[in-house]
Formats: structure tokens, C-alpha cells, sequence
């Protein structure tokens, strides 16, 4: 009898979505966008899949006046803009 079991939990943005995608960002107001990240999250134990499920998150991300050497980009993740959603469940 096996007392420990091996969980893995793996994230990871679809190919077809993720940052790079203009459809999936919305301009909220000058300087503030809605992203709407889609990541496929797979959960096994003992290599067997128990979750597979597809959710999209759709994040709040604004312009932001930090350093250059900090963040190069400028901008920064407010939090959900509004509450995850599951898009597909496979297990």
C-alpha cells in the first residue's frame, strides 16, 4: 500500500491564445486593458490525469510609472477584471 502519492499540476497558455493575441485585449480607458488569458491547467497523480480542464482569466493590466531597470514594460496586473471562467473540461 502506497502512503504518498506524486501530484503534478502543470499551467500553461494555449497556443492559440496568450498575450500575442490582439483579439484577446480590450481597451478599458487610456492606459487600462482587459487581457483575457486562456491556460490549459493538467493535474495527475501518480501519472494519471484527474484534471484537464481549459479556463480563461481575464486579467486587468494599466500603465504604470515604476523604473525602467524594474519594469521594463510599464505596466502592471490590477487583478481579475472579472471572475475566471471554465472554457472546456476533457477530465
Amino acid at each position: 500500500m502506497t502512503l504518498f502519492f506524486q501530484r503534478f499540476s502543470k499551467q500553461e497558455p494555449k497556443p492559440v491564445s496568450g498575450f500575442a493575441q490582439i483579439q484577446n485585449v480590450t481597451a478599458i480607458s487610456n492606459g487600462s486593458w482587459q487581457v483575457n488569458l486562456d491556460v490549459e491547467i493538467v493535474e495527475t497523480v501518480d501519472n494519471q490525469v484527474v484534471k484537464d480542464v481549459i479556463m480563461q482569466y481575464p486579467l486587468q493590466v494599466s500603465r504604470a510609472d515604476l523604473p525602467i531597470t524594474s519594469n521594463p514594460w510599464g505596466l502592471v496586473i490590477n487583478g481579475f477584471a472579472s471572475q475566471p471562467t471554465r472554457i472546456q473540461t476533457n477530465v
